[in-house]
């Protein structure tokens, strides 16, 4: 499993400038509710350098009703942003984006094995 979030870190940025709590969700299965086709190089470089995410993908049928899986959601301990920073330093933004990745990654350990997926790891990119 993999979570695109190591050069995202808006989220938290706008959480500090309105005081508000950080709180990790993980939800397990949601990777399994499309198919999607790999692409080839050019077109995964052409969504990067256009900040689009460019994805084939069908559901049911080749429809865009999802697959019917089972969904759990873990949700982890929120994390407390202090009182509200209009200016918050890439340091501190940093720091609180660490601590919301090591959460993420400590409830996705916790419950991996109740969902079945024991044997995998999640790896932050």
């Amino acid at each position: 499993e993999y979570a695109l979030i190591k050069a995202r870190k808006g989220f938290v940025r706008m959480a500090m400038r309105h005081g508000l709590p950080l709180v990790p969700v993980y939800v397990f299965g949601n990777t399994k509710i499309y198919k999607r086709v790999q692409l080839p190089s050019a077109v995964e470089a052409l969504s990067n350098m256009l900040h689009v995410s460019l994805v084939a993908f069908w559901g049911r049928l080749g429809s865009l009703v999802p697959f019917q899986v089972p969904l759990t959601y873990a949700i982890g301990n929120a994390i407390d942003t202090g009182r509200p920073n209009l200016n918050p330093t890439e340091a501190q933004v940093d720091a609180l984006h660490a601590l919301f990745c090591a959460e993420l990654k400590r409830i996705f350990d916790d419950h991996k094995g109740g969902y079945g997926w024991g044997h995998k790891e999640l790896v932050l990119v």
